[in-house]
C-alpha cells in the first residue's frame, strides 16, 4: 500500500500530474462560477417580474379607485343601493385588460406582456 501511494505521489509531482490536478481545479472552479452566475441571472429574473407584477398590481388598483371616486362623485348616488356602475367597475377590474377594452370601464394594462393575464387567477 505505502507503495502505491509513493508511486501516486510522485506520480503528483511531475509536470504531467500537477497539469492533470490544475486542470480539475479550474475546472471545478469554472463549473462553480457558472453555476452560480446562472443562479444570479434566475434570481434577478424573478426580482424584475416581481417588480413589474407588483407594478402592474398598483396600477390596476389605481384605474379602479378611480372608476370607484368617479361613480361616487356622480349626482344620485346613494352607498346603500346597488350600483350596476360600480359592478361594472369592479368587473372590469377583474378581468384581463385585453378583455375590458370594449367595457365602459377599460383597463389598460401596465406592460404589454400582462394584458391577457386578469388580476386574479380563479381555480377552474
Amino acid at each position: 500500500m505505502t507503495s502505491k501511494k509513493a508511486a501516486i505521489v510522485a506520480f503528483l509531482n511531475t509536470a504531467l500530474g500537477i497539469w492533470l490536478l490544475s486542470s480539475v481545479a479550474v475546472g471545478m472552479v469554472s463549473t462553480r462560477y457558472s453555476s452560480l452566475n446562472a443562479h444570479l441571472t434566475d434570481l434577478s429574473k424573478k426580482n424584475t417580474q416581481f417588480v413589474r407584477l407588483h407594478i402592474k398590481i398598483l396600477q390596476r388598483m389605481a384605474q379602479l379607485s378611480g372608476q370607484i371616486d368617479q361613480i361616487d362623485d356622480a349626482p344620485g348616488f346613494d352607498i346603500n343601493q346597488p350600483n350596476d356602475r360600480a359592478a361594472a367597475a369592479v368587473k372590469s377590474f377583474l378581468v384581463p385588460p385585453a378583455v375590458s377594452a370594449q367595457s365602459e370601464y377599460p383597463v389598460y394594462p401596465a406592460f404589454d406582456e400582462y394584458k391577457e393575464r386578469p388580476i386574479v387567477i380563479t381555480a377552474g
